[in-house]
């Protein structure tokens, strides 16, 4: 990459965070300050997502939260500044590491909990029953989920401009962190419960155990995670009130995300997995311009695709074959043959000095090639069969000297 494309490229990653930050403070109650610490932009304040951005590529993921929040297919944006949150480093680093979530209030919880049907012990999302909450400020619980022992939450009280910090202007927050006080913010609840309940999926059942015992509320938290991770109905890329243009399913995302970024929806294109093509002549011609053939492999395989290439060039039986470009001797070598099958089955004569019968090419590239990847020269053991190398029994490698 050169100078220009990198600070092309570092450009237009710093506009895009100026467009998150922008869009962010725009709606965010305590605006560029930490979600949990109150600290300002001076202590390394991040835009944390609370469901993961890299969960766009997920598109059967991403088709069940639009069907079940009764959106149009392709138009939910993990972008969207009501997925997003200011945050310190090191808790934006511990919510991606699934160590603590955000819980909505018990209010907005029973709202998406009571839209769902229960059928006996299993709970079901309805499309057209999605609580229609609207964007707001919510209240929210800190929620420690694990390995959050150890950590402390130093908060600022109140900042006070103009004035350096004193002792008094922080309090301390130990785990279980009883004492946080309720946090107010933007971030849509939909969101919040879907990951929290994401969270608590990943985790162990003794681990499940021990939250639901501390916090009950978050069965109900598993129920509408589990709920909205259902697939949908049989045929439900056919409704046109949820994919209006069925046909476009393989054309590529508009970019019609709030910040005018990304697309609303990053799908990996369909690709067919890539077919074994058969290297032939040419193209081992072309390698051998390019890098000299060092490679034995190769040599062999050149050797073997002009001797198939000789074959139908010259269909009629030789009397002899001369085997001089050959990489898989260091001298000339007899190969001799009795077997009928194998009789009618040779190029051209190339010379007189050897009378040949070969097997198949494809064979004699698979001798060829394990004895040269194992470091064997093919003409230092005298009359060594081929049986044990998948050749018929009746055909042997003999060793001449050289033509003077």
């Amino acid at each position: 990459m050169s100078n220009s494309q990198l600070e092309d490229t570092l450009d237009s990653r710093s506009t895009r965070s100026l467009n998150i930050a922008a869009r962010v403070n725009a709606v965010c109650p305590h605006k560029d300050r930490c979600l949990l610490q109150n600290l300002g932009p001076e202590s390394g304040i991040q835009y944390a997502h609370v469901v993961p951005r890299a969960l766009a590529q997920d598109d059967e993921l991403m088709n069940k939260l639009e069907w079940y929040w009764g959106m149009a297919r392709r138009t939910i944006d993990l972008d969207t500044c009501y997925n997003m949150f200011p945050c310190g480093a090191q808790f934006h680093i511990s919510h991606d590491a699934l160590r603590w979530g955000l819980l909505p209030s018990d209010d907005i919880v029973a709202q998406y909990h009571d839209s769902l049907t229960r059928v006996h012990s299993e709970f079901y999302a309805e499309r057209t029953n999605f609580p229609n909450i609207p964007d707001g400020n919510f209240s929210y619980r800190f929620l420690p989920l694990r390995d959050m022992e150890l950590v402390p939450i130093i908060r600022l009280r109140m900042p006070t401009p103009g004035n350096s910090l004193g002792p008094s202007d922080t309090v301390t927050h130990y785990f279980p962190f009883d004492t946080m006080p309720i946090l107010t913010s933007h971030i849509h609840p939909k969101f919040a419960i879907f990951e929290l309940g994401r969270q608590i999926a990943a985790f162990p059942m003794d681990v499940k155990i021990k939250l639901i015992n501390t916090t009950p509320i978050l069965c109900s938290i598993l129920d509408i995670f589990r709920a909205w991770s259902e697939s949908p109905p049989a045929g439900f890329l056919a409704d046109t009130a949820f994919n209006p243009h069925p046909d476009d399913d393989d054309d590529e995302d508009e970019d019609c995300s709030d910040a005018g970024t990304i697309p609303q929806r990053e799908l990996a294109p369909l690709k067919k997995s890539p077919q074994p093509g058969k290297t032939g002549v040419r193209t081992l011609r072309v390698l051998r311009d390019r890098v000299g053939l060092r490679d034995r492999t190769l040599r062999v395989k050149e050797w073997v695709d002009k001797t198939q290439l000789a074959l139908k060039t010259h269909p009629s039986p030789p009397s002899s074959l001369q085997l001089s470009d050959s990489p898989l001797q260091s001298r000339n070598t007899d190969i001799t043959a009795t077997s009928p099958c194998l009789a009618n089955d040779y190029p051209a004569g190339l010379g007189s000095n050897v009378p040949v019968d070969l097997p198949d090419a494809e064979v004699l590239f698979e001798i060829g090639q394990k004895r040269l990847l194992d470091g064997e020269d093919p003409a230092s053991k005298k009359q060594k069969t081929l049986v044990d190398e998948g050749v018929p029994a009746n055909c042997k490698i003999v060793d001449t000297p050289k033509n003077k």
